[in-house]
């Protein structure tokens, strides 16, 4: 029994506000694996304590214990008939998804971004937990362009603004948490002159990050897409991170061509 049918078992004791975190976590169960009780109750506006309630009346003496089985079960459990899917595996939906990533990101950003890279005086990519696995997957690709890119280790963001200025960009991964805003709300103290231009790449459509960046991209997961099983929620930032690294051959060869 994995921790759905957990839920479903008890669903009928639970309190209004453990019916809330409910409906939560099954129209969103990705966001709530991959957040802290303290993340959850602002982005949802429910209390700390319902959380921990519910984690307990489901049989879980804490949430990280409710989140680890939460993960495991997010790998193997079907969230519609199972003839469905029977008829689609794992590989149909990851090629799915990726035509779905492609779609979702226009061909004039993508075109638009890499001018932007390939122009830029440094280049800074970051991101903190799981999304620092694609912002070092894009700064190693942008490094092996032999374009001046670094990547800023989670934390020191504010730090190495100190050395940006006007000419360099910034490129942030962020799911779906306001992980950047001291570091934005610093660099728009900062004078014009020396303000970075700032990219965001997330999977969120409410992302709060969406108003203090100049541009930004939102990708699809397994959970907006709806499909009946997990697919890792990095897939979309990887397939992304391939698209952008496309365009800026082609930018630099064009460039190239043109000396």
């Amino acid at each position: 029994m994995d921790i759905f049918d957990q839920m479903e078992l008890r669903k009928n004791d639970f309190t209004p506000r453990e019916k809330q975190f409910y409906r939560i976590l099954k129209n969103e169960p990705d966001v709530i694996a991959q957040n802290t009780t303290v993340a959850i109750a602002a982005r949802y506006g429910i209390a700390q304590s319902a959380i921990s309630r519910f984690c307990q009346k489901i049989g879980f003496n804490s949430f990280a214990d409710f989140r680890m089985a939460l993960t495991l079960s997010l790998s193997s459990h079907s969230f519609s008939a199972e003839e469905e899917k029977e008829e689609r595996g794992l590989t149909d939906y990851l090629c799915d998804l990726t035509r779905s990533t492609e779609k979702a990101v226009p061909k004039a950003l993508l075109t638009s971004w890499a001018k932007l890279i390939t122009q830029a005086n440094y280049i800074y990519v970051a991101g903190t937990g799981r999304s620092s696995i694609s912002a070092q997957l894009l700064a190693s690709q942008l490094v092996q362009f032999c374009l001046p890119t670094y990547f800023i280790e989670p934390g020191l963001e504010v730090e190495a603004l100190h050395i940006m200025r006007k000419d360099d960009l910034v490129i942030l991964f962020s799911a779906q948490n306001a992980t950047h805003k001291d570091f934005l709300a610093m660099a728009a103290e900062v004078s014009a002159s020396r303000r970075p231009r700032t990219l965001l790449i997330t999977q969120s459509p409410k992302h709060p990050l969406f108003g203090a960046v100049d541009e930004a991209v939102c990708l699809p997961t397994w959970s907006t897409l709806h499909y009946p099983i997990c697919v890792e929620t990095s897939t979309s930032n990887f397939v992304f991170c391939s698209l952008l690294g496309a365009e800026i051959s082609k930018e630099l060869k064009a460039s190239a061509d043109s000396i």
